[in-house]
């Protein structure tokens, strides 16, 4: 269950688990909690296309109707365990499991820290974590943060995210649906463009770029999208960044570019990460989350500390001039993340906390 956004990780990894859980031969269904007034998300037609079942919970009513209406999904469909991801997906998911005496996963995909509403929401949802049968991180330093605000570590357990590869268009009709007529050298950044993913300092650091390059693309849509275009404007290299807004399933266009760049401030593990290396896109990101395990150090992709302009923009310099490095790391990247973030190991990790925690509520 999840109340997903329009574009994200978290809604990759339900589609990529659902389907992959049905594929070994269990059976997953997912309840969307969704605002009617909203556009319709990504996740729904994503679901569709893996042949997952999906159901949908109106979240714009008030939440008792919302616990109500997730119940009877409950009654109805009857599962085993339920697993939920995100604030509002932890909070009624516990409630509607606990009533109807069944266990309860969730998984942890990272915290904003944002601002004051958005802190009380993380609050509510780690005083519901200490209360689930289960609790999946998809980074150790997630597990290391929750155990510090007191979710019992026997209850917690770290499993990364993994790579089921993505459809990719070929480079140039990647390229055509972004709008880029050009063979030049073309820099990538995909996210929801807001404070904890680091957009802004991506617009700056492309005014520091050094190698030569044709454009910056930037996909993604989100609450700093007015003021990143007013910054952008504002400096001599603005018209080499282009906005491209939120595009579905934007993992298919990573072909377009030379280099994806991860900006991040705070990190859980970024579905974008794993899919860029397994598109042998070069990365480089910020060592935040479970992004420097990923990356080896720095033998899969370039690191760079968070909110450090200069160094990302030095980087980025010397993926451009040095491409054939770039390009023999790209190909190292793509056999680790085949080899370690495979999707029927990341499957039977899971099953085994389903089954801890199945166990678990069953024991008086």
């Amino acid at each position: 269950m999840i109340a997903p956004a329009p574009l994200g990780g978290a809604e990759q990894v339900v589609v990529d688990l659902a389907a992959s859980w049905n594929h070994n031969g269990g059976r997953a269904e997912v309840l969307l909690l969704l605002d009617p007034d909203a556009s319709e998300p990504s996740i729904v037609s994503a679901l569709k296309q893996a042949g997952v079942l999906a159901h949908t919970v109106s979240s714009r009513s008030r939440e008792v109707r919302a616990l109500r209406h997730i119940q009877q999904h409950m009654r109805a469909l009857r599962p085993d365990i339920l697993h939920t991801h995100g604030y509002k997906a932890d909070a009624l998911g516990l409630i509607a499991a606990r009533r109807a005496g069944m266990p309860i996963v969730s998984t942890v995909h990272g915290f904003t820290r944002g601002d004051l509403k958005n802190r009380i929401y993380e609050w509510i949802e780690r005083l519901c974590l200490k209360r689930m049968d289960g609790v999946i991180t998809v980074s150790k330093g997630l597990k290391e943060f929750l155990v510090r605000k007191g979710v019992p570590a026997q209850w917690l357990t770290h499993v990364s995210n993994a790579c089921l590869p993505p459809p990719l268009l070929p480079r140039r009709e990647a390229r055509a649906l972004l709008g880029i007529d050009t063979e030049g050298a073309v820099i990538g950044w995909i996210g929801r463009l807001s404070p904890e993913k680091g957009p802004d300092v991506f617009v700056q650091a492309v005014h520091e770029i050094s190698s030569p390059f044709e454009l910056a693309v930037m996909v993604g849509d989100g609450v700093e999208a007015k003021t990143l275009r007013e910054m952008g404007a504002q400096q001599t290299q603005g018209s080499k960044i282009r906005f491209a807004g939120l595009i579905p399933n934007a993992s298919r266009l990573l072909a377009a570019f030379d280099v994806l760049v991860i900006s991040s401030r705070t990190e859980g593990l970024p579905m974008v990460l794993l899919e860029a290396m397994h598109a042998q896109v070069p990365v480089v990101a910020t060592g935040v989350g479970e992004i420097p395990h990923v990356l080896g150090g720095g033998e899969y992709g370039w690191l760079v500390e968070p909110g450090n302009v200069r160094g990302l923009a030095s980087q980025i310099a010397a993926v451009l001039s040095e491409r054939e490095r770039a390009s023999a790391v790209a190909r190292s990247a793509k056999r680790h993340v085949s080899t370690e973030y495979d999707s029927d190991g990341w499957v039977a990790r899971i099953r085994e906390v389903y089954a801890i925690s199945l166990a678990r509520r069953r024991t008086p």
